[in-house]
């Protein structure tokens, strides 16, 4: 096939990306973002004829947008689009901008000094201690399913893993005799993590005593 227009070198960007062991939730945050653009430009255009001044006031457009605004089922509201979802619409579009160049689709990424606008910090709540000791008092340890969801908060809070790299720990990724936990993070990258000797004495307890005995891969179970 030969690629013309955004929705094509689209379609290429998504066979692309699948090779290269991108995420499903990146793949799809920077499709959706180059369609609304693409359809704020008016449908299907070259992506050699776009320019930096196209960006900026597809930019402007969204800060002056209702939240949910097109949304087929929630009302649109008074208040604005987020800076952080702005940002994070401008860094998917220069994202793709910069694969087409990188590939050699297009001779010039326009975007290249385009900035992102900066978005204030978010300051993340955490628990505090005493919530979280509160937290695992309450937890029914004499029983499989609770000692798991004990020994889950302990390697989270113990090795500042994500969520979903815990959840998806396999047996393999534990090395007990090591001290080590490899971790698979976004985009396939790896890293290893130290245990404390906390975490190593309920990781082992977990899996010697309460851990059922049954055929799976992963560390965690049902």
């Amino acid at each position: 096939m030969e690629a013309k227009n955004l929705g094509d070198f689209l379609f290429v960007y998504e066979k692309f990306a699948a090779t290269e062991n991108k995420s499903n939730r990146t793949i799809e945050t920077v499709t959706a973002a180059v369609r609304h653009f693409g359809n704020f430009l008016g449908g299907a255009i070259n992506p050699q004829h776009v320019k930096a001044e196209d960006l900026r006031r597809s930019i402007e457009h969204l800060q002056e947008r209702p939240k949910w605004s097109g949304h087929p089922n929630i009302k649109i509201r008074d208040e604005r689009l987020s800076a952080h979802a702005i940002a994070s619409y401008v860094r998917s579009i220069r994202s793709f901008w910069a694969w087409l160049k990188r590939e050699g689709f297009i001779k010039n990424n326009p975007f290249k000094r385009v900035k992102v606008p900066k978005a204030p910090r978010k300051i993340v709540s955490t628990f505090s201690v005493e919530q979280v000791d509160s937290l695992l008092k309450v937890i029914p340890i004499k029983r499989h399913a609770g000692y798991r969801d004990y020994a889950i908060i302990i390697a989270f809070y113990g090795t500042g893993m994500r969520s979903a790299e815990l959840t998806g720990l396999k047996l393999d990724d534990v090395d007990l005799v090591g001290g080590q936990i490899r971790v698979s993070g976004k985009g396939g990258r790896q890293r290893s993590v130290y245990m404390s000797a906390t975490v190593f004495k309920v990781l082992f307890k977990y899996l010697h005593n309460w851990r059922p005995k049954v055929q799976s891969d992963y560390f965690f179970v049902q």
